[in-house]
C-alpha cells in the first residue's frame, strides 16, 4: 500500500508542475555530479561474526552520477541518468567466535544504477532556483568482506528505488549551471544473496534520508 501511495504522489507532483507552464523549450542538458564522504571510528558489523569495535576504523565513499535531460519548459526537465558508487572500509576488530583473536576487517563495495528522473523547478526565473526531483532507479551492488586478507563473505544485491530528492540550481550563465542535489523520500524493494552461504532474502524499506553520503555537487551545460 505504501508503494502504491508513493507512486501516486510522484505522478500527482509531475502532472501539477507540468500544468503550471505551457511555454516550451528546445534545450538539452548534459551534466554530472559527484559525492565524497569519509568517516573515522565507525562501528563494524560482520557477516556471521561476533565483533568488538575498536577506535581504529575508517570508511570512504565516492559517487558519480552523469545524466542527460531535455527541458520541456522552464519548470520541467526530464532525463536519464547513471549512478555509480564505490566504497571501502577498514576496521581493527576482535572476534570471539568461531575463535578468539584480533585482526583487520575490510569491505569493498561497488554499485551501479540506471534510471529516469523529472526535475520540477519552483522559481525558474531566479538565478538561484529550488527544485524537487522524483526518480526511479534500478541498482546492482556487490560487497566483498575480507578478514586478515581472507575472503569472509560476499553479498550481491539488486533493488528498485523510487525517490524524490531536493536540490538547488545556480545559473552561472545562460549555458552553465552549478547544482546541489540531496536525498529525501525513498522507497526501496529488492533482494540480496550471500554468495558464500547461498542465503538469500527479499527486502523493502521506506523512509526519509538526508546526510553527507546523499549530497551531490555538480555542473550542467545547456546545449
Amino acid at each position: 500500500m505504501k508503494k502504491i501511495n508513493f507512486i501516486v504522489l510522484l505522478l500527482a507532483i509531475f502532472q501539477y508542475t507540468t500544468a503550471q507552464e505551457a511555454e516550451m523549450s528546445d534545450k538539452f542538458i548534459l551534466g554530472g555530479s559527484v559525492n565524497f564522504s569519509t568517516t573515522n571510528n565507525s562501528s563494524p558489523a560482520g557477516l556471521g561474526l561476533v565483533l568488538t569495535p575498536t577506535n581504529e576504523s575508517k570508511s570512504t565513499f565516492f559517487g558519480f552520477a552523469p545524466y542527460i535531460g531535455k527541458e520541456i519548459n522552464p519548470r520541467l526537465i526530464l532525463g536519464l541518468g547513471v549512478d555509480i558508487g564505490v566504497g571501502r572500509s577498514t576496521s581493527e576488530i576482535s572476534s570471539f567466535f568461531p575463535s578468539p583473536g584480533s585482526g583487520e576487517l575490510k569491505r569493498n563495495s561497488y554499485q551501479i544504477g540506471f534510471g529516469v528522473f523529472s526535475r520540477h523547478i519552483v522559481n525558474p526565473d531566479n538565478q538561484l532556483s529550488f527544485y524537487l526531483q522524483p526518480n526511479i532507479n534500478y541498482f546492482i551492488s556487490n560487497e566483498k568482506e575480507f578478514q586478515n586478507s581472507n575472503r569472509a563473505g560476499e553479498v550481491q544485491t539488486n533493488f528498485l528505488q523510487l525517490g524524490a530528492g531536493l536540490g538547488l540550481m545556480y545559473n552561472i550563465s545562460d549555458q552553465l549551471r552549478a547544482t546541489l542535489r540531496s536525498g529525501g523520500l525513498s522507497y526501496v524493494n529488492g533482494n540480496w544473496e550471500d554468495k558464500k552461504s547461498d542465503a538469500a532474502n527479499d527486502f523493502s524499506s521506506f523512509g526519509f534520508n538526508l546526510n553527507l553520503s546523499n549530497i551531490f555537487f555538480g555542473l550542467e551545460i545547456r546545449l
